[in-house]
This record gives structure tokens, sequence and C-alpha cells, in this order.
């Protein structure tokens, strides 16, 4: 159920990636701007962790796989972090072997 890349630039970037943390926090997508902290969305660390999968699914991306680069993913505060870091992942920069574009991982049960 992987959706493609996004399109319509920054601004679809930044609904896609709201979209996924209001599904992951049980709140109407609306209620997610770029100012929302994530903490009061009651997304904690394990949401942080569950969250860099979805992402990586829907945008076909690879948050890389190392100590700085989930430091930095654990560490983001807002929404409009969370966005801002996918946009560079996608553009190729945000950490050292980031915005490698992969194909979808299959769906798990």
């Amino acid at each position: 159920m992987s959706a493609p890349a996004p399109a319509g630039g920054p601004e679809g970037v930044a609904e896609r990636t709201f979209a996924l943390i209001a599904r992951r926090a049980g709140v109407e997508p609306a209620s997610v701007g770029s100012d929302t902290a994530l903490a009061s969305l009651g997304i904690d660390s394990l949401d942080m962790a569950e969250l860099a999968f979805e992402i990586e699914e829907a945008f076909a991306i690879e948050i890389p796989d190392s100590a700085d680069a989930t430091e930095r993913f654990l560490g983001l505060q807002t929404a409009g972090e969370a966005a801002d870091l996918v946009r560079r992942l996608l553009d190729g920069g945000g950490a050292p072997g980031a915005g490698k574009s992969r194909a979808p991982r299959a769906p798990t049960a």
C-alpha cells in the first residue's frame, strides 16, 4: 500500500508527513501543522521508530541506519521538523548516506 513519491513540491511533502504523524497519533490530519509538538500528540520514542518505517515506505526513501541519523530522527520536536527532514532525504541530503530512494517495502500482515 505504498504511495508514489510526492508530487506538488514542499507542501505535498509536508501534507503527507503531517498525515502520517496524525495517523500514528490517532488525531485528525487537520490538527497537525508545522508547529505541532510531537510530544503534545503523545508521540513517544516507540511511535517515532514506527513513524520512521512508515515514512520510508510512504516516500520510498531510506532513513540512514546510523547512530547519528537515528538520534536526529528520534530528536525531532515538531511535525515541521519531521517534514523538513523528509524533504532533505528526498533531495539526497540530511545525513551521510541519506536520500537513497529504494523500492517500497512489501506490506506486512
